[in-house]
């Protein structure tokens, strides 16, 4: 559970293939904790990176893997990239 005062905040991940009625692409955002290291990291790379880290490049294939561990999208974003981001010596 995360403490009431701590604000959050939020990165944007563009996939082309993630289509709603209104719109012809579309992004994902993805909420952080406010003093989450991990946010610091990941805000400076871009939708390119993080597709390439979490070795996806659709939409599609991100909702396949994160179903495949039964977690939520959001979830297993900040899972992948905390296991290759935060354990890395890079």
């Amino acid at each position: 559970m995360r403490t009431p005062n701590k604000k959050r905040k939020y990165i944007s991940l563009y996939f082309k293939d993630a289509v709603s009625d209104e719109k012809s692409k579309s992004y994902l955002t993805v909420a952080f904790d406010g003093e989450d290291d991990l946010y610091e990291r990941v805000r400076e790379m871009g939708s390119g990176k993080v597709r390439e880290a979490l070795d996806v490049s659709s939409y599609q294939a991100l909702v396949s893997k994160a179903d495949r561990q039964n977690r939520k999208i959001g979830n297993y974003i900040k899972h992948v990239l905390k296991k290759k981001l935060m354990n890395s010596d890079e």
